[in-house]
């Protein structure tokens, strides 16, 4: 249960305290200090004798020295080693340094129990006064070290590191004994809340809530669309490569039979030539042979040319317009359309007409029923290969 509230004007300097597990490190067999490494304050909230539910924003973490001392037990006189390297890049603060023994400190001691097993904690101090506090209600929402955190919830958003002690009990268990100056007390500033109301908090939620699902549906839905749209561009390239096939080689045997008939014409034209005139005949010849092939290159340019045309006439719909088509109609219909080469708006006008020339038969068919008399069944199809339908027409 938290004991901060709004009406607080000042804190107790105990509050100000937050423990953490810590271990050492090898620094030589030689060396006289003794390395250590800690996760001093992890950015997710945690439960707190004074504050709650509480959060530090890693963001707003100061240090007003470089390299910060350790004691023992919170006692200033007891000073047992320092810390000089911070780290929040992965949004907890990650602290490490050095015990330094001397004959006046608990140093040595420290590292005996550390080593014989003793269980050992530290204990971060932010006791200072220039804290500044935003206290997030129930069911508001606020935003702190890449999460979105869900009142009632302390976020300590700007805060001193000032140093750090080493106790054989978490300052989190029982902080009233852990500091030498208990009655201190800490000023601090409140941040107003930028939620304007609990609904208002809870419809930001639930709109990002529906963002996420709506991003996630679009997805799925998108990746169902690409499927089935590669599948009908599949279908539609297989027919369009077939009708290019064979106009393809229409065009080949076009193109040899030409070849063929101009060069039978150039024999003649030549054997002509040369019985009357030899020197004049065979510089004509030259001339006329060279008149042939760049009129049989430029037929044969004309006849690739024409092939393209009939392909592209050949292919008159587009993918959207198949798709209109199946839908409006049938799929059989959209398939004889593109085997019969129509464009969309005789497309459409034939499938009119269809249906036009349907409903006429349908309206006969019940004008016949509603003039028979009796029970007398008449049957009918809508179309041709439809399943017959039989109609009665019985009297009251």
């Amino acid at each position: 249960m938290s004991k901060f509230n709004k009406d607080i004007k000042e804190l107790p300097a105990n509050a100000c305290s937050f423990s953490g597990a810590f271990s050492f490190e090898s620094n030589g067999v030689e060396s006289k200090t003794k390395k250590f490494k800690m996760t001093a304050r992890s950015g997710e909230a945690i439960e707190h004798w004074f504050w709650g539910s509480v959060i530090h924003d890693m963001q707003g973490l100061r240090l007003h020295k470089n390299r910060l001392p350790i004691d023992f037990n919170h006692d200033a006189r007891d000073l047992v080693g320092y810390c000089n390297n911070f780290d929040t890049s992965n949004n907890d603060l990650q602290v490490s340094g050095a015990l330094t023994p001397t004959k006046k400190n608990s140093a040595e001691e420290i590292i005996e129990l550390a080593e014989q097993g003793v269980p050992l904690e530290a204990s971060i101090n932010f006791a200072g006064d220039n804290l500044k506090v935003q206290l997030v209600n129930e069911n508001e929402v606020a935003e702190v070290n890449g999460y979105t955190v869900t009142g009632p919830k302390t976020i300590i958003r700007e805060w001193d590191l000032r140093g750090i002690a080493i106790t054989p009990y978490g300052a989190d268990m029982n902080t009233s004994t852990n500091f030498n100056d208990k009655n201190k007390k800490v000023k601090f500033s409140l941040i107003e809340n930028d939620n304007k109301n609990e609904e208002q908090n809870m419809f930001k939620k639930l709109d990002k809530d529906l963002e996420n699902e709506t991003v996630e549906a679009e997805a799925t839905e998108a990746k169902q669309a690409e499927v089935t749209e590669t599948e009908v561009e599949e279908t539609e390239v297989a027919k369009v490569e077939e009708v290019v096939e064979t106009e393809e080689v229409k065009a080949t045997e076009l193109t040899q039979a030409e070849v063929t008939e101009t060069k039978v014409e150039e024999a003649k034209e030549e054997a002509v030539e040369v019985a009357e005139v030899e020197e004049v005949e065979t510089k004509e010849a030259e001339a006329e042979v060279i008149n042939t092939v760049e009129a049989v290159d430029a037929k044969e340019e004309q006849v690739k040319e024409d092939v393209k045309e009939d392909v592209k006439e050949a292919v008159t719909l587009s993918l959207d317009e198949y798709r209109e088509l199946s839908k409006k109609f049938s799929n059989d219909f959209a398939e004889k359309v593109v085997t019969d080469s129509l464009t969309f708006s005789q497309a459409k006008e034939l499938g009119y007409e269809k249906l036009e020339e349907e409903n006429k038969e349908l309206k006969a068919k019940l004008a016949q029923v509603e003039q028979t008399k009796g029970a007398k069944p008449v049957t009918f199809s809508s179309e041709e290969g439809s399943k017959k339908v039989k109609l009665f027409n019985i009297s009251k």
